[in-house]
């Protein structure tokens, strides 16, 4: 069997061949599904009998993984149990209240990105988590290094070791699954023993924080905590209580790694196709709204981003070979008889590449799904997400939620930063390599954030924001204490009967208007002191803003800055607008000095 891209293998296979490709491995056979037209066939329309899974003795048996979602046998009745609970807890009305709390963790992550953007792959990581772990267990995930990503993506590690095909002696020979531990050659028993100690504490941690918050009174509303704190008081049985950690389980390793993967290929795939990338900007800034998130219903109306999310599945799969089906029993197709227990895997990577469906397959176009509307059926049959997320009764319970966080996560990205290459860095779209059957560009593009006003808001945009509340505090402050020096100075005079004019018989008119002179000239005095100070910082926050860009982002020396208040702005020499600046600034100057001078009129006011 081929170790290196198989996918490859079995498309060649299948052009040589046909679409259906039939061969062993030691006592295992194997059908490998090549075409769309064979996958609707079989695995959807025979689904009843093509949706059971091949043991696989060293991944189900040995590490002890033959209860999860993903692996459980079709024929077993908690199977259904699990899909029932799942679709209740994962369709599209579900996923639409989780949407806030799907918002603030995009927002989290494009923050991160903005403050860290070399680590963007572990902010992609952490939003992932941070949205399973709230919906699973209401567990609040922190920061990068929080103890439940490292050990998602450890399983997951080990998960595509498992059941790497052919690796495993065992899985050709059950019988060897019986062999001592200490025995010569019997390493694999050991290495499992290992194994099954992280997946059993990826199943039980999480379940057991979630009991503790609940005898504590702390529990937040979750997938398990609604489960297993009803509201008749009444506890779930043990069958019951297993049943609920294996599904909560099910959605902690199963979603965040293919939500990571996607968006891994996404970036990659912007870097690598800038004209893409800048019209899907567009259309979230025409159909968003600069410095908003994009809500629930506003999916619809990405036609464009949309696109790019279904050209991003069908050019780099999440899974380019499927998880194998089991046949349950004989069965005959294009006049090919398939036996029992064959195991029957979907070549998704050659039906997304298959020329036919896809004209000119290996280009990144994801104009093909924005055809004219005659051909919009042909265009719903091969919708890749149809084929990204599994097929038949083993289609991925959390698609819809999937799908929607992709979206979100895709827009947050759009509406906040720019995508390139790294300096240096010769990157092809042959880049892409699949890891343990999932994609994972080892491409580590740089995020440019544009700072111009997006949501979340830019980290300049707030130290700027907070240097300007606190001029305004000054001046706030600033202004009670001159208005009480006026007053103070002209009770003062009043006492001493000069108030400053010849004397006449209307001493009462002459004291409101000496009051009025003095207070006009406080205000005036704050108003220009305001302009001063708020020219003078404009251009240092300018400068800043500009010099933070080239320094702290590392834009590349020949990328101008693009923020439009900015243009023509120079680091090495002060401009025009400024020299036309300092002039206005003296002229303050000279205007406040000639309040001032009107203003004292008495003696006791000059000082």
């Amino acid at each position: 069997m081929p170790k290196h891209e198989p996918w490859k293998t079995y498309t060649e296979w299948g052009q040589k061949y046909g679409p259906i490709v039939y061969f062993r491995a030691y006592l295992r056979r194997f059908v490998v599904l090549n075409t769309a037209e064979a996958v609707h066939a079989l695995l959807e329309q025979r689904s009843a009998i093509y949706s059971d899974r091949p043991t696989s003795w060293m991944l189900f048996r040995l590490c002890g993984r033959e209860q999860t979602v993903f692996n459980i046998a079709a024929t077993e009745p908690r199977h259904r149990v699990y899909r029932r609970i799942l679709h209740a807890k994962l369709n599209t009305n579900a996923t639409r209240s989780y949407w806030p709390l799907m918002q603030k963790e995009t927002r989290a992550m494009v923050e991160g990105f903005l403050e860290k953007p070399a680590l963007f792959e572990s902010h992609i990581r952490r939003n992932a988590a941070a949205v399973i772990m709230m919906v699973a267990y209401g567990y609040t995930v922190t920061d990068l290094d929080d103890m439940f990503i490292a050990l998602a993506k450890e399983t997951s590690q080990i998960t595509g070791r498992a059941m790497a095909p052919g690796r495993w002696l065992v899985d050709s020979f059950p019988l060897l699954r019986f062999v001592p531990s200490w025995f010569p050659g019997a390493g694999f028993k050991r290495q499992a023993a290992k194994w099954r100690a992280r997946f059993d504490y990826l199943s039980s941690a999480p379940h057991a924080w979630v009991k503790s918050q609940i005898a504590d009174g702390t529990a937040l509303p979750s997938f398990t905590s609604n489960l297993l704190y009803r509201e008749d008081g009444s506890s779930p049985s043990a069958e019951e209580e297993d049943t609920i950690q294996w599904c909560a389980s099910g959605l902690y390793a199963g979603a965040a790694d293919t939500t990571i993967s996607a968006l891994l290929s996404f970036i990659m795939l912007m870097a690598l196709h800038p004209e893409v990338q800048s019209r899907a900007q567009t259309e979230v800034d025409e159909k968003v709204g600069r410095g908003n998130l994009v809500d629930f219903d506003q999916l619809d109306n990405l036609p464009y981003v949309t696109a790019v999310l279904k050209e991003v599945l069908r050019y780099a799969p999440v899974g380019p070979l499927a998880l194998p089906h089991k046949l349950i029993k004989n069965d005959e197709y294009m006049g090919f008889r398939i036996a029992k227990d064959t195991a029957v895997i979907a070549n998704t990577w050659a039906i997304f590449h298959d020329a036919r469906n896809y004209p000119n397959p290996f280009t990144f176009d994801p104009e093909r799904f924005l055809g004219c509307p005659e051909k919009r059926s042909m265009q719903l049959q091969l919708d890749p997400r149809r084929f990204a997320f599994g097929f038949g009764a083993r289609v991925c319970p959390g698609m819809q939620l999937a799908e929607k966080s992709l979206l979100l996560n895709m827009c947050g990205m759009l509406g906040s930063c720019t995508i390139r290459k790294a300096e240096g860095v010769t990157v092809t779209p042959e880049s892409v390599e699949y890891k343990q059957q999932r994609s994972q560009p080892p491409l580590h593009p740089t995020l440019v954030p544009e700072l111009l006003g997006f949501s979340p808001q830019m980290l300049l945009d707030d130290i700027i924001s907070a240097a300007a509340d606190a001029i305004l505090q000054c001046l706030q402050a600033l202004e009670p204490f001159m208005q009480r020096w006026a007053d103070a100075r002209v009770q003062k005079a009043v006492e001493n009967g000069d108030n400053g004019k010849e004397k006449n018989k209307n001493g009462k008119d002459t004291e409101r208007e000496a009051e009025w002179d003095a207070l006009e000239a406080v205000e005036q005095g704050l108003v220009a002191f305001q302009t001063l100070l708020e020219s003078h910082t404009d251009i240092a926050f300018d400068f800043f803003e500009a010099w933070s860009l080239r320094n702290i982002f590392a834009l590349a020396a020949d990328l101008p800055v693009v923020v439009p208040h900015q243009r023509g702005l120079s680091l090495d020499a002060r401009p025009e607008e400024e020299t036309e600046l300092m002039t206005d600034i003296e002229d303050l100057r000279r205007r406040i000095e000639n309040v001032s001078n009107r203003s004292s009129w008495h003696p006791s006011l000059r000082n």
